[in-house]
């Protein structure tokens, strides 16, 4: 009997299951959306069960779908968004939506935070420095304005974690996961007891912490029954996202990049050492490979704004997709290819939740600057992905600060559906871009991987590599549209410059 790997990748919009045999060849794959609830301007919360219905939904198609036998999957193992938080009780039973990373309503909490601990210590021992971002902060927000929730919290789990519960019962979460709540110590792979305390957040709250190739738990009879799998399959601890796609890119030792777009996007570079950036601007974190930190840097609310745009002005494109079955980014991409570069002196700036790298701006929002009477929905499409490109260029003179030489680029996720927007992006950087075969996958076969390595199909996390990574496109940049686009950059820099200050004009108090 053939035997298969599970990799379900929890993201912030939808749920992606991937089935794939030992040697990483994809057999089948399931998406279910899920939406994001505002309920304030700057709020982002989900249902935890959005999650865990998404993964029903998925794996049970999955096996449907490919007619195998549920107990022909030999082991489970499952990543997610990080940072969002799920308040159990001692029932184990949700006791509030998740506030999710994108939630701004933090940021006065990070404020108080900077007032109880030294940012320099918190930055040495967690890696990250004191921001709204982190599980930290949302753990305080529900403390002070959640009260009555916060009294009957029995556990905190993540997004991922919470998954895992409702397959096998256990309450755990791995090194990957735990390093993005600024709780977590880095070097000694502990929760960081003097933070906690001073924070006021019990230590017994938080979850015992794995290794993201360490079986946490086999599926339930009751979850067996619902989802498709076999009683009893295992199931690994897994990790975040951006982590298990940069193993699922194959990126797993220094000298390699992995750009993880989506959402936002991130660039992910191996470290064998913790190496904390001391002015806090790149995240340091633990990798889902043992004994392994990464460089972690942010770009907010990239595909995002893409998708955005897309659905709030491309209605156009998106009849015309439903139509004829085509995706309606790929009639993006035709309209902007009839741009020259610049998008005829229209810049846009991808802050509409704020900025992180590499401007690191809470108070950002996002603009188009420069459009004229003259300049077209073309226009704004290209200024989208040129203004998105030219982050990557100022997060890679930050990590080259950092000691980060880049010897090669491997990029995945949804972006690198579009050929145009590669090459604009290697361009701009002026270095060739990789995309693996498995980039509308990658976090899902990280996952696999992972759970590869748990179940002893692999002796370790290299051996899922090699058996499973292949390439599939390479962008080589034009060294003359590099050079153009090197002048086009510095006028952008220029007028985020003046923008800038005019930030605080707006900033809702």
């Amino acid at each position: 009997m053939t035997q298969y790997l599970l990799g379900i990748d929890c993201g912030t919009t939808a749920c992606k299951s991937a089935l794939f045999d030992i040697n990483g060849r994809r057999i089948a794959m399931e998406t279910a959306e899920y939406r994001i609830f505002h309920a304030e301007p700057s709020w982002a919360e989900q249902d935890p069960d959005w999650w865990w219905d998404a993964v029903v939904k998925t794996v049970k198609s999955l096996i449907k779908k490919t007619k195998i036998k549920g107990s022909s999957v030999l082991c489970v193992g499952v990543d997610s968004q990080r940072e969002a938080v799920v308040p159990l009780d001692a029932e184990g039973k949700k006791l509030m939506n998740s506030i999710i990373w994108l939630d701004k309503r933090t940021m006065p909490i990070a404020n108080e935070m900077k007032n109880l601990l030294p940012l320099e210590e918190v930055i040495e021992k967690t890696g990250v420095p004191v921001d709204y971002f982190f599980s930290a902060a949302k753990i305080l927000w529900i403390k002070k304005e959640r009260s009555q929730v916060f009294r009957k919290i029995q556990s905190l789990v993540f997004p991922k974690d919470y998954v895992e519960y409702k397959l096998t019962g256990a309450l755990a979460t791995d090194y990957s996961m735990a390093s993005r709540t600024m709780l977590f110590d880095i070097r000694r792979r502990i929760w960081a007891e003097e933070i906690c305390e001073t924070l006021g957040i019990p230590l017994e709250m938080l979850p015992e912490v794995k290794g993201s190739w360490e079986v946490v738990g086999e599926v339930t009879e009751e979850a067996a029954k619902k989802i498709g799998l076999a009683k009893n399959t295992p199931v690994v601890s897994g990790g975040g996202d951006r982590p298990c796609e940069a193993l699922g890119a194959g990126v797993i030792a220094p000298g390699r990049i992995n750009v993880g777009t989506g959402t936002a996007t991130a660039m992910e570079v191996p470290l064998t050492e913790p190496t904390p950036d001391r002015k806090g601007r790149v995240d340091c974190c633990c990798h889902v490979v043992p004994n392994t930190w990464e460089y972690e840097a942010v770009i907010m609310t990239t595909g995002a704004s893409l998708r955005w745009f897309r659905d709030i002005f491309g209605y156009e494109e998106v009849e015309k997709a439903q139509k004829t079955g085509e995706d309606p980014y790929k009639y993006f991409d035709k309209l902007a290819e009839k741009v020259g570069k610049g998008s005829n002196m229209l810049f846009y700036y991808p802050y509409p939740m704020g900025a992180k790298s590499p401007k690191f701006n809470d108070l950002a929002r996002g603009v188009f600057f420069g459009f004229t009477l003259g300049h077209g929905k073309a226009c704004f499409i290209r200024a989208i992905l040129e203004g998105v490109a030219f982050q990557y260029v100022e997060t890679l003179e930050m990590l080259s600060e950092l000691g980060v030489k880049v010897k090669e680029v491997s990029m995945v996720g949804g972006e690198t559906k579009s050929s145009l927007w590669s090459q604009i992006k290697a361009d701009v950087i002026g270095i060739p871009i990789k995309i693996p075969e498995a980039s509308d996958a990658a976090a899902a076969l990280g996952s696999a991987i992972l759970a590869g390595v748990g179940s002893g199909v692999y002796e370790n996390v290299q051996e899922g590599v090699e058996s499973c990574v292949r390439s599939m496109e390479r962008y080589d940049p034009s060294m003359d549209e590099h050079e153009e686009y090197v002048k086009i950059h510095e006028k952008y820099r220029k007028v985020y410059d003046v923008l800038s200050p005019a930030y605080k004009t707006i900033a809702i108090t």
